[in-house]
């Protein structure tokens, strides 16, 4: 359901882990191209090969369980859409923000597939973007709503493993 603006957290799409990525992955290849850093050296090409995809597949794994737990109680993980009501379920009884953490297993795996360390390097600057931009903004948002309940969550819950 879309319009009620009390119930939503990120109101622009420019406010989602895909944005986040894009910037970061952006720097990373100009980065690359400046100064490239392949680390094939460090870690063997064919265990690169193997390892990108098994993260690839684990990501979508937690992208495709954590959005069917959010359909079972009508929820949407799109900026834009009401928030109302806390899932803590499945998926989200292990991590609070699998989203999140299925895109930073993206991120590691176009790390591995272009032989790229510099997204290595920019890691903890996702996250970092992640943990200001979009998880504060929502851990504030479920604190006011749910008071209570999401500090008991927390309290039982990750942040991100």
């Amino acid at each position: 359901m879309r319009d009620n603006r009390d119930n939503i957290v990120h109101k622009s799409a420019l406010r989602s882990s895909e944005a986040v990525d894009f910037l970061v992955l952006m720097l990373g290849m100009m980065l690359y191209s400046l100064h490239p850093l392949p680390f094939d050296n460090m870690v063997p090409r064919l265990v690169q090969l193997v390892t990108g995809p098994v993260l690839a597949a684990l990501g979508i794994y937690l992208i495709l369980t954590a959005k069917s737990e959010l359909k079972k109680y009508d929820q949407y993980a799109q900026p834009g859409w009401d928030t109302t009501r806390l899932v803590t379920t499945g998926i989200y009884s292990r991590s609070r923000n699998p989203i999140y953490l299925a895109s930073l297993l993206f991120h590691c795996t176009i790390g591995f597939l272009a032989n790229n360390l510099w997204f290595f390097i920019l890691l903890p600057l996702s996250m970092a973007m992640i943990n200001y931009w979009l998880i504060g903004p929502e851990e504030a948002f479920f604190r006011r709503k749910y008071e209570r309940e999401y500090e008991e969550y927390c309290r039982r819950v990750k942040r991100w493993l």
